[in-house]
């Protein structure tokens, strides 16, 4: 008995233990290899239901990379460019242009008063740019928990109340049950909760805000249908295991995608930037599970700063303009030395007229 007990006291310690699949999910990657990772650790019925998942993602961002689109023709159609101008600027092709002239003409938003030049109507005002940029995804929280009455037989209360569930983790003893379609692990003495999705935001900041909020109103529900409270002292106690910020359609991201090469940016052994490509949102994304939020910041700011100054302020900017200032500098140091001798010549002048003057006198 004793042994038994000792056995049991490790899987328990095991089980207690971060998330189990730590080592098994590739943390820092791309969208769709985090998606591949998960797609390991669950049975075939599930894999459709994370494709649903994915697809409902992709089908949001594709109708917000829409609307900027559409947007940034009627900008160009208003400064009287036709769409010959347009096709070139944009740098895609008539017949996928043609695609969105037809959704603005449908819409009322413009018309027609040429061969391939349009104006646009004051319908075409009520369509207002999205200015949130930051897209917070691939979030993974860790929930603790507090002492639960009857927790350890967690699985048993599953079972008397109908709730469907697998058993995952080490050996097969931690269940996984879904709500809202997130997959919640209900370890021990704590949660493990996989947010499949995005969260548009001007910021990371506000992009994680909004995140918690919709962490806050799932363990509600969790709460609601388990019929108990994970709050401690009256607050619901978590970290980020996981998060992901990306800035939308980044020029970087944009430039590299082009060129087919991928982007994997490591500090210390860490990986914390990557360009990712998943939706074709042209992503330039900060991935570090501690600075993650400070990271895209910065980067924001770089970006935004290039922008203010229409990228003029480039690498070969600053050398042309700190050599053209050495340049200057050497110039005014011979300037001032000549000017010594002058002075010098001067000074030597004035004491040969006043010894002239003092003859004379």
């Amino acid at each position: 008995m004793v042994g038994q007990k000792r056995n049991t006291k490790k899987e328990k310690r095991k089980r207690n233990k971060a998330f189990p699949y730590k080592s098994r999910i590739k943390f820092g990657k791309s969208d769709e290899e985090i998606l591949e990772s998960l797609d390991d650790l669950i049975e075939s019925k599930d894999k459709e239901k994370d494709k649903k998942m994915k697809k409902e993602v992709q089908t949001q961002l594709k109708e917000e990379v829409k609307k900027i689109i559409l947007l940034d023709i009627i900008n160009a159609i208003n400064q009287g460019k036709n769409i010959a101008h347009i096709s070139k600027d944009f740098k895609v092709s008539k017949q996928r242009l043609q695609y969105y002239i037809r959704k603005l003409k449908n819409k009322g938003m413009i018309k027609k008063i040429g061969y391939g030049v349009w104006e646009t109507t004051e319908r075409s005002k009520t369509l207002t740019k999205d200015t949130r940029e930051v897209r917070g995804h691939a979030f993974m929280w860790k929930v603790k928990l507090p002492k639960i009455k009857n927790w350890n037989k967690r699985i048993q209360v599953l079972e008397k109340m109908k709730i469907p569930y697998k058993l995952l983790g080490t050996h097969n003893k931690t269940p996984r049950i879904l709500v809202k379609d997130r997959k919640i692990w209900l370890g021990s003495n704590y949660l493990i909760i996989f947010e499949p999705k995005s969260f548009l935001a001007h910021t990371a900041t506000e992009a994680k805000n909004y995140a918690v909020l919709g962490l806050k109103q799932l363990l509600e529900d969790i709460e609601a249908r388990l019929k108990v409270s994970f709050k401690i002292r009256g607050n619901y106690q978590f970290k980020v295991r996981r998060n992901h910020y990306a800035l939308i359609k980044n020029l970087i991201a944009k430039q590299f995608n082009k060129e087919g090469k991928p982007m994997n940016i490591f500090y210390e052994g860490d990986l914390w930037f990557i360009i990712d490509n998943s939706y074709n949102l042209e992503e330039a994304e900060t991935v570090h599970i501690d600075t993650a939020i400070p990271d895209n910041k910065g980067f924001q700011g770089y970006m935004n700063s290039h922008k203010r100054t229409d990228f003029k302020v480039t690498p070969d900017f600053i050398l042309k303009t700190l050599n053209q200032v050495t340049q200057n500098q050497m110039m005014m140091d011979k300037n001032v030395v000549k000017h010594f001798e002058v002075l010098k010549g001067i000074e030597e002048a004035i004491k040969i007229l006043s010894k002239k003057v003092g003859k004379l006198k």
